[in-house]
């Protein structure tokens, strides 16, 4: 069995669960136990939000490290769930390098959310939240055109930006710009919810969660970049809707 081979496996399998939203606790546990699996006497890892460290001794004294830059991607929970799955299926039955490689890759094959899916589920999110924060029938109505308006440029931008700022800018403007316009042309009654529902869905959550989890867990330094780059992207917002609040009123 290549040690090398089955280390680089496994990291794969990390840096998938990285960045389909797992905290970095999840993920140094479950690639120390994969290790522990093939009979690995040391596992030392140190996982940071765009990078993974990985030094392992095996049984037969070899020592291996290894070194990966992740780029964050998108969450994506039902992928994380076979990730999971297939952690613990490694732990249990130590498959061969082959045998890891095509479990691995069947589940990084699974279709993403289709794009029905994909836009039903933003306008819901929208209008949800838009009666929620005090909106009426109509101001959820805009806010679900709004919603859908603002996702089909989001796919658009996943294309072609890779600054995660700037793209939360762009949206965060457009949004605010067309709820106070459709609210002006009598699609609404109040601009507000109807910001605040298509809002939602540009909002970090997930980042400031796993960032205190980290800390939680003494990875203060992972910790840290995930808040920090979650109060990065809620300024980006902030600013987008100010500057649209401002053209708008100006015009």
């Amino acid at each position: 069995m290549d040690e090398d081979i089955i280390l680089k496996e496994i990291i794969d399998i990390g840096q998938a669960m990285l960045e389909c939203g797992a905290e970095v606790s999840r993920c140094e546990d479950s690639m120390r136990r994969m290790c522990r699996a093939y009979e690995a006497k040391l596992c030392d890892f140190f996982i940071l939000t765009s990078c993974i460290m990985a030094t392992v001794q095996w049984q037969n004294g070899r020592m291996t490290t290894q070194i990966r830059m992740v780029k964050m991607g998108s969450t994506d929970f039902d992928k994380l769930d076979y990730l999971n799955d297939l952690s613990r299926y490694v732990v249990r039955n130590r498959p061969d390098e082959a045998a890891l490689a095509a479990r691995f890759q069947d589940v990084m094959s699974r279709k993403p959310m289709t794009k029905p899916i994909y836009y039903i589920g933003s306008l819901l999110i929208a209008s949800g939240f838009c009666v929620f924060y005090g909106g009426t029938f109509l101001d959820a109505l805009a806010a679900g055109v709004v919603a859908l308006i603002v996702m089909y440029v989001n796919r658009i931008l996943e294309r072609v930006e890779d600054n995660a700022f700037v793209k939360d800018f762009v949206l965060s403007f457009l949004l605010g710009f067309l709820s106070a316009a459709f609210t002006h042309l009598g699609l609404g009654t109040h601009s507000s919810p109807v910001t605040i529902g298509c809002i939602m869905l540009l909002i970090s959550g997930l980042g400031v969660t796993n960032g205190i989890r980290d800390a939680l867990h003494r990875d203060i330094v992972s910790g840290f970049l995930r808040v920090t780059n979650a109060c990065m992207g809620a300024a980006a917002i902030a600013s987008g809707i100010m500057l649209a609040m401002v053209i708008f009123r100006r015009l």
